[in-house]
């Protein structure tokens, strides 16, 4: 906690308090008596009950520590408590949307323009990313460079992503490109890195940006112990080319990718995260893919058994025949179950119950599922995975339904 000694709403008069910040958790503490109160908020405490609407002036503020370092606080949402009249007044905000330590600013962070932005990430040290990634730095263009670099801490491997350019930039087209290495790392490694700390750097200084972390980018839990690494992270699968053509994938498959990345990272009911997957194959198809067919039995067939990058990913248990419903037609047992499973939890449809994953068929479901998506993404973006890695991963796959000594229920 940092010990808070002024605070400004209009970064030119500041008042002084007694005030703590978290600037992990990004939350500002005061605690103030009413004639202090009045200086802050213009207003005494007892002229806020039928007054909030007064706080919304207040919703930015810019505030000194004791070592005189400055941050800039936007989207700030105040609380109060009093246990009696004649006690101080506690003060707190919720979650501050976006902190600036170092600077002051009253632009949004988008317009922002600086020269550099540096993402610190993290895996832990039992993992095996850290051997699929290798130290480099590359051209993005004539203006801006990429850099990738690993380092080893007492209970982490840091990996530092990084653009630098050599004019200024507003912050969200940087942004764009950083993020997007970093979701790569997450599509080629099954796991995105715990993002520890954003440094943005202008002509005249550095300054470290604290800001909600959205679900997306949420480091699992609990890392699958089946790695599920198809590729390394080098210049040959992550470049200027192999960027710029995700972040064209990216818009024009809207929030498809973000399913992707939450799905996998969070921790949510695998029955409900195979309805998604399901539902986000039907979408990639129908975005980028050759099958349109409102047929959802023909799209799985197209990823399962016609196309190149993704038919192998089914075992021969997937591929056993079995009646599509009441009907004499046959199809292969996963894709029957798999059709049946985005019908029912995506309309409720009762009728498809028994034709859905159940159990541990969901757990089994989600690795072939997860998997089809990236290899069919990588596969449209023309980057390299590794065929062992992938053979390996389906491998381990495979003893996992042999240990549980896996049956469908049909």
């Amino acid at each position: 906690m940092l010990t808070i000694k002024k605070i400004s709403f209009d970064n030119i008069y500041y008042i002084g308090i007694n005030a703590k910040l978290d600037k992990d958790n990004r939350v500002l503490y005061l605690n103030l008596n009413d004639e202090e109160f009045k200086k802050v908020f213009n207003c005494y405490y007892e002229e806020l009950k039928d007054n909030f609407h007064i706080l919304n002036k207040y919703k930015k503020c810019y505030i000194i520590d004791e070592n005189d370092v400055f941050y800039s606080c936007f989207g700030c949402i105040w609380g109060f408590s009093r246990q009696d009249f004649f006690s101080n007044i506690k003060i707190y905000t919720a979650p501050i949307d976006i902190i600036l330590e170092n600077k002051i600013t009253n632009e949004k962070l988008d317009d922002i323009k600086v020269t550099g932005i540096a993402l610190k990430t993290s895996y832990p040290l039992y993992t095996d990313f850290k051997f699929h990634i290798a130290n480099f730095n590359m051209n993005y263009d004539k203006e801006k460079r990429i850099f990738v670099s690993k380092t080893k801490g007492d209970d982490k491997y840091y990996i530092n992503l990084s653009i630098k350019s050599k004019k200024l930039f507003k912050f969200k087209t940087l942004s764009k490109i950083i993020y997007s290495v970093l979701e790569m790392f997450f599509l080629i490694l099954g796991d995105i890195p715990q993002l520890e700390m954003i440094t943005l750097c202008d002509d005249d200084s550095e300054f470290i940006l604290y800001r909600e972390l959205v679900d997306k980018y949420h480091q699992r839990k609990r890392l699958n112990p089946k790695n599920e690494i198809i590729g390394d992270i080098t210049p040959t699968t992550i470049n200027s080319k192999t960027i710029r053509e995700f972040i064209q994938f990216r818009n024009n498959t809207n929030i498809i990718f973000d399913m992707l990345m939450i799905d996998m990272n969070s921790n949510g009911y695998l029955e409900i995260k195979n309805s998604s997957l399901l539902q986000l194959l039907e979408g990639l198809s129908k975005t980028i893919g050759p099958i349109k067919d409102e047929n959802f039995r023909k799209i799985l067939a197209f990823y399962f058994k016609s196309n190149k990058s993704t038919n192998f990913i089914l075992s021969r248990r997937d591929k056993k025949e079995t009646n599509v419903g009441n009907s004499a037609d046959t199809d292969y047992v996963f894709i029957i179950k798999g059709t049946g499973h985005r019908n029912y939890l995506s309309h409720l449809d009762v009728n498809t119950r028994r034709e859905v994953f159940v159990k541990i068929e969901n757990n089994y479901a989600y690795w072939k599922l997860s998997l089809c998506a990236r290899l069919y993404i990588l596969d449209y973006l023309g980057i390299i995975i590794d065929k062992k890695l992938v053979k390996q991963l389906l491998h381990s796959i495979d003893k996992w339904a042999i240990d549980k000594h896996f049956r469908y229920k049909v």
